[in-house]
């Protein structure tokens, strides 16, 4: 039983890094860049998914990140902690603000 315990714990912690980094993008106080690698020196964090991102940064929303992510071969359900140095200067070069 504790380790159903654990894991939900671990569930948590994890749903909350996400929730947090999410957060961050959308206020948007630094360039995307910074944001990502700050995301991906998070161990919980990094595990969010690239498009949730995306869908809430202010210069770019759900079709326009969407669009961003095709038009650079990058998979949106690619998580940050998947993402290579190359990968995120790419995509902040792209994104125009």
């Amino acid at each position: 039983m504790t380790e159903r315990i654990e894991d939900l714990e671990w569930v948590a912690t994890v749903r909350q890094a996400r929730l947090n980094a999410v957060n961050r993008v959308g206020e948007a106080k630094e360039s995307l860049s910074a944001l990502l690698h700050d995301i991906r020196s998070d161990d919980y964090a990094a595990l969010t998914y690239l498009v949730a991102l995306t869908d809430v940064h202010p210069c770019l929303g759900k079709v326009a990140g969407r669009r961003l992510l095709a038009s650079l071969n990058l998979d949106p359900l690619v998580r940050v902690i998947d993402m290579t140095d190359d990968n995120i200067s790419m995509l902040s070069q792209a994104c125009k603000c």
